[in-house]
């Protein structure tokens, strides 16, 4: 169910980029990222490590950022494990939501 109403949310993408360009592009930044990142674990890239490193400290200084801002600093806790689900969940979610393989609710 929970993947389900992701697939939901992502359908609404579709003609973002005309309405909304700047989050429409930070969108497709995510998913190109975490794609990239999940093709390189399989295909077992070398240089692979670096980058994760980089998106680990820069996603972890937003997060940081928006947990002072915003006084819910317990977020940080399940940061580790969103991290490493990324790569797996955002681009399997946005192709099911822009496949539309997804069902609505009744």
């Amino acid at each position: 169910g929970f993947l389900n109403q992701r697939a939901r949310w992502a359908s609404n993408s579709r003609g973002l980029e005309k309405r909304a360009f700047l989050f429409w592009f930070f969108l497709l930044s995510a998913f190109m990222t975490n794609l990239a990142l999940l093709i390189g674990g399989i295909l077992g890239l070398h240089e692979l490590p670096r980058w994760v490193i980089l998106k680990f400290i820069f996603e972890g200084a937003v997060l940081i950022t928006a947990c002072w801002r915003f006084k819910q600093f317990h977020s940080l806790l399940l940061y580790p494990v969103w991290f490493l689900l990324q790569p797996v969940y955002i681009p399997y979610v946005a192709s099911m939501g822009l496949l539309g393989k997804f069902e609505w609710k009744q």
